[in-house]
């Protein structure tokens, strides 16, 4: 599936006209703060019903409109033999998802039509803590249809495990029968996201070594080691992976209750990334670091389209943030791929960089084909 068309209502700084993209390359270039970030949302928002950004969606509506008023995002996404209408309604209390006027959930948005995300927040992934890796990873697996209520039956159930610990805090008491009745549950759907985080990138790995070569030009050997405190369980089994958590749980469970909240589960988990056998925390440069994880994301494109599923592709500023040479290598890959793609820039590209369809955003305003008229006045 592609978005055929965005039509906004109040959504934070965007006009209400149309926005008709195209199967290829759709280029949103302007200066900072115009909205071109959040042009590429509303696609993510159509794919996830949720942000990529921070904040509460509430926050999504314009600021120059009453807030009790009605906000809306629709789209028609086609694959060239059928097409489906998506709408996404929001106002201060709540917010509800249709498709084709049957209210639905944000999985079934996912199915129809999956993105993969590069952002310039992912490209600090490897240097920053723990949280960023698992999130960079979890991001993938929410990506798939099939895997996503993983993710989602964890949360919910860390969430719950939570409440109960910080009442136990409160109360200066641990119930451990309860407390035993709530790790049943956790415990299950914890090994269950360890073992689909460890098994994904399992199935990445031959596609990063590729995606590696195109980046950085050679072969350099990748392979990544999942952490559950000091123990590397790259090899472990449900019943292993089980008996680690059981016994974290045994080691920390009055500490839980001193703190109120969760220090055992997937939450807490680490994932380290190697290049040629080094940690690339700490022995390769910035450069390295952000080649590696647009390695990460090619892998993820690679591995969609060969079980026949192509993603659209959303690229939020992050070709400022490559060196020349990266820069040049992605831009042939990107060209390469037979999918739609939405790019994000402060400059546009020349032609012969990347064609497609161009776009100019000023003040929330999009203007159509302003690539041709800049290239017929010879200004790129």
């Amino acid at each position: 599936m592609i978005v055929k068309s965005i039509q906004v209502r109040g959504f934070r700084n965007l006009n209400d006209e149309p926005v008709e993209l195209i199967n290829g390359v759709n280029h949103f270039y302007g200066k900072n703060g115009q909205g071109k970030s959040n042009l590429l949302e509303t696609v993510y928002l159509a794919s996830r019903a949720t942000s990529f950004r921070p904040g509460k969606f509430e926050q999504w509506i314009n600021r120059d409109l009453n807030p009790m008023d009605g906000c809306s995002l629709r789209y028609v996404v086609t694959d060239g033999s059928m097409s489906h209408q998506i709408k996404i309604t929001w106002d201060q209390d709540r917010k509800n998802i249709f498709i084709d006027d049957k209210k639905t959930t944000s999985a079934k948005l996912t199915k129809i039509l999956p993105t993969v995300l590069f952002s310039p927040e992912s490209l600090s992934s490897i240097k920053d803590g723990p949280d960023k890796r698992r999130s960079l990873i979890d991001e993938m697996i929410l990506s798939s249809f099939d895997d996503q209520h993983i993710c989602q039956q964890f949360k919910k159930a860390l969430k719950n495990r939570n409440k109960f610990l910080r009442d136990c805090k409160d109360k200066g008491k641990l119930e451990e029968n309860l407390y035993n009745s709530l790790n049943v549950l956790f415990l299950n759907f914890s090994v269950k996201l360890t073992e689909t985080r460890i098994e994904y990138l399992k199935k990445l790995k031959p596609y990063v070594k590729k995606a590696v070569e195109i980046i950085f030009k050679g072969e350099i050997d990748f392979n990544f080691e999942y952490y559950i405190s000091e123990n590397c369980v790259n090899d472990c089994g449900k019943d292993e992976l089980m008996k680690i958590h059981q016994d974290r749980i045994q080691d920390l469970k009055f500490v839980e209750c001193k703190y109120g909240s969760s220090l055992i589960g997937a939450h807490k988990h680490d994932i380290k990334f190697f290049m040629n056998g080094q940690d690339s925390r700490f022995f390769s440069s910035q450069g390295q670091q952000r080649g590696l994880i647009l390695a990460l994301k090619i892998a993820e494109v690679l591995l969609k389209t060969e079980k026949g599923i192509n993603p659209v592709l959303l690229l939020d500023d992050v070709l400022s943030e490559l060196d020349v040479e990266k820069k040049e290598r992605f831009l042939n890959f990107l060209t390469q791929l037979k999918t739609q793609i939405i790019v994000t820039s402060t400059e546009p590209f020349k032609m012969s960089e990347l064609e497609g369809k161009y776009f100019l955003v000023q003040n929330g305003k999009v203007f159509e084909d302003q690539q041709i008229e800049l290239t017929e006045k010879g200004m790129i």
